[in-house]
């Protein structure tokens, strides 16, 4: 037995994969792009738009292009994390830079609890978006060096350390 290997007893995981089976079904229930997010068109699409470059999980060709990204974690109450919706919105915004048509919709899967969430790209996700690009452009460049003598001298276990700061690129051997 499966749950028995994993140190779990049969009714437990009986009962998780009929919550699974019920959360499907309300998402069956819910969403009229149920069947096609069982049967993308598309699988792991490289996207590429002005501002941003990544993979769709599945990309679906419904009256307007729709996208679906798939987590591993645990969803959200409501909604989905903040992270995932900017996610989504720049997948989304990529998809609609590369098929020049406008994307409303992607929806966040969550697998493992057979959970599906529709992410509508409202203004206020679409200002999240925009607020992580804003940031990642400021970003100028790695930070600078640190030499260990900066950052050790008000340290008064400096003597007994050992700690030495090296660069990404003396750890490969390359400087």
């Amino acid at each position: 037995m499966w749950s028995s290997a994993l140190g779990g007893s049969g009714d437990n995981s009986a009962n998780r994969f009929s919550f699974t089976r019920s959360n499907l079904s309300c998402a069956k229930a819910r969403f009229d792009a149920f069947d096609e997010l069982c049967r993308p068109d598309s699988r792991d699409v490289l996207l590429t738009g002005k501002e941003c470059r990544g993979i769709a999980h599945k990309v679906l060709d419904l009256d307007t292009p729709t996208l679906s990204l798939i987590s591993a974690g645990s969803p959200p109450e409501n909604g989905v994390w903040h992270p995932q919706t900017v996610h989504a919105v720049a997948a989304a915004k990529a998809l609609a830079f590369e098929r020049e048509t406008p994307v409303e919709r992607a929806f966040v899967e969550y697998p493992t609890h057979g959970i599906i969430r529709a992410v509508e790209l409202t203004t206020r996700r679409k200002a999240a978006y925009r607020r992580a690009v804003r940031t990642l452009e400021s970003i100028d460049g790695p930070p600078p060096r640190l030499d260990d003598d900066s950052k050790c001298e008000t340290c008064e276990y400096r003597e007994e350390c050992g700690v030495k700061t090296r660069s990404l690129r003396s750890l490969l051997g390359l400087g």
